[in-house]
């Protein structure tokens, strides 16, 4: 695996983006019959044709809502935006961690409020588990191989006999591990689409990777918070966030 792509690119360069990368290159992703496409868009929002889910898989990976929060506050203060007319200077774009907060609370985040997000596809999940996988971030982390075959399974291309007997399954978990992909020359120094206004850094996507960093920032009020609208938000859907009591074999 010593020359696979994702050793000298960020994966988000690999996989296009349908809402960011789109608009400039639909051409060129038709060109290339592009297998592979990434988005955050609420699944109400998607193409009827991609809804409907007939010829297409679709894998969904959710997070607690306290640590989804963390991770997309820190990430955000990475972003800077180049000044109009000033090609070399940038301007960071900054919110506080209060004022981040409250916004999440109130839904108020660039695809809509995080828990009907969630459930949208999680209910869509349980109609097409053929077309649909849904997966947990605490669970990924906990058994990444039990996942990593798991996908392979989903999308009809389980590991063989022999793929098995030459470890293949435990060579990807390793060559995409968070601390593998996140010490890379291309992480460490690179940016994420770097001719246009939104700089961002490669390093930027990678922190910590680890479930229960809320438990180092929120206080007692915001967890109290946050933890009854996830009650009320899931209230009668049968839905738990992390890890499920099934063990995995």
């Amino acid at each position: 695996m010593e020359n696979n792509p994702l050793l000298t690119n960020l994966s988000h360069v690999l996989i296009p983006s349908l809402e960011f990368d789109s608009p400039k290159h639909s051409s060129d992703m038709k060109a290339q019959n592009t297998p592979l496409i990434a988005t955050h868009i609420p699944f109400d929002a998607l193409p009827k044709s991609v809804q409907s889910l007939d010829g297409t898989k679709m894998i969904y990976l959710c997070r607690e809502p306290k640590d989804t929060f963390i991770s997309l506050w820190h990430f955000m203060q990475r972003f800077t935006w180049l000044q109009q007319g000033e090609s070399d200077e940038t301007t960071e774009l900054l919110i506080s961690f209060e004022e981040g907060f409250e916004l999440f609370c109130e839904g108020k985040t660039v695809w809509g409020p995080y828990w009907d997000h969630v459930l949208r596809y999680w209910k869509q999940s349980l109609d097409k588990p053929e077309s649909l996988l849904f997966l947990k971030y605490e669970e990924l982390t906990k058994d990444t191989l039990f996942y990593v075959r798991k996908l392979a399974e989903f999308m009809g291309k389980p590991f063989s006999r022999d793929e098995e007997g030459e470890r293949l399954s435990e060579r990807i978990v390793k060559l995409c591990s968070f601390d593998n992909l996140s010490n890379l020359e291309v992480i460490k120094n690179g940016k994420d689409r770097p001719i246009s206004s939104l700089q961002i850094d490669n390093s930027a996507y990678f922190r910590k990777g680890k479930p229960g960093d809320w438990k180092n920032r929120l206080t007692d009020n915001m967890i109290e918070r946050m933890d009854h609208i996830t009650k009320e938000k899931l209230r009668g859907s049968n839905f738990k966030f992390g890890v499920s009591t099934i063990t995995n074999s």
